[in-house]
């Protein structure tokens, strides 16, 4: 936000029409990457009249300060694949109980979501010997650098090239180059 945000303000997110099947838990986790929030901020996540999400940061007694914020929620995908992302709406607001009744404090921003594809036919790690263990200098024990060996098969062939993204739960730290000296261009 570029301005103060005081007592019964705050910030309201909402998608639109091709939002609709996204499910929102109602807390959330502030990145380490993140200015601070106040402690007693309120968050409430639930659906509009039209059943698109709303997701509303409503002050309490310690305003936001101007700053950089990052939060990272809880999110259930749509059942079924959509081929048409969504799109997300930021705003801040003098009174976020009254939105839609819009007193902006900060001028609105739309963002792009996502498509959600079908999901994969299988994915997992690759099951190794403890001679391959050893081979590949994988250590499973707790704080120790791994290397692990990913499997996956997709239900098609993809239409064209583009960079596949593994992600972590939180904790996992991946290396830039996870492929090392290989060039092999099927890895």
């Amino acid at each position: 936000t570029m301005t103060r945000i005081g007592i019964n303000g705050g910030i309201v997110i909402t998608g639109n029409q091709n939002t609709r099947d996204f499910t929102f838990t109602p807390e959330y986790i502030l990145l380490a990457a993140s200015d601070p929030l106040p402690a007693d901020l309120t968050l409430s996540a639930g659906r509009q009249a039209d059943q698109t999400p709303i997701i509303r940061l409503k002050v309490q007694g310690v305003a936001i300060e101007p700053g950089h914020y990052k939060i990272e929620m809880k999110v259930a995908n749509p059942p079924d694949r959509t081929d048409t992302a969504g799109k997300w709406t930021f705003g801040s607001y003098d009174d976020v109980s009254q939105y839609p009744t819009k007193f902006y404090i900060d001028n609105e921003m739309e963002t792009p979501g996502f498509v959600i594809n079908s999901r994969m036919r299988h994915a997992g790690f690759f099951a190794i010997s403890e001679v391959q263990k050893q081979a590949t200098e994988r250590e499973d024990r707790p704080g120790y650098l791994n290397n692990l060996i990913f499997e996956f098969e997709l239900n098609n062939r993809p239409g064209e090239v583009k960079d596949m993204v593994l992600k972590a739960p939180h904790g996992f730290v991946f290396e830039d180059d996870c492929l090392g000296p290989y060039d092999n261009p099927r890895l």
